[in-house]
């Protein structure tokens, strides 16, 4: 008995007892730590998707709205030429005019 005594008292005691805890620490981790991180990747998994899909979508509305801007630009481009001949032509009329004005005042 009194053998026995020492031996749960001893370093065989502490091996059993370390065991039991290990055995216990592995068995939250396998049941409890473990899930809940895989939900909570999962999780965030799905979050990334979602975000990246809604990065996607708005990217599409700026690459269509940027095109609109550039299909507006070009047709102001167009018109801001045709203003610029226009205007060029009436400074050599207005110049053409003006010259012929000059040379009739003239003794």
């Amino acid at each position: 008995m009194e053998q026995f005594i020492q031996l749960i008292q001893g370093p065989a005691a502490a091996t059993v007892l370390m065991a039991a805890i290990l055995g216990t620490a592995y068995k939250f981790v396998i049941n409890y730590v473990i899930p809940r991180i895989d939900a909570s990747l999962k999780e965030s998994n799905d979050r990334y998707k979602e975000m990246i899909a809604e990065h996607r979508a708005d990217r599409e509305a700026w690459l269509k709205s940027i095109d609109k801007i550039s299909e507006r630009l070009d047709r102001m481009s167009e018109v801001t030429d045709d203003m610029a001949k226009t205007v060029e032509n009436l400074h050599n009329s207005v110049t053409a005019i003006t010259q012929q004005l000059q040379d009739a005042r003239k003794p």
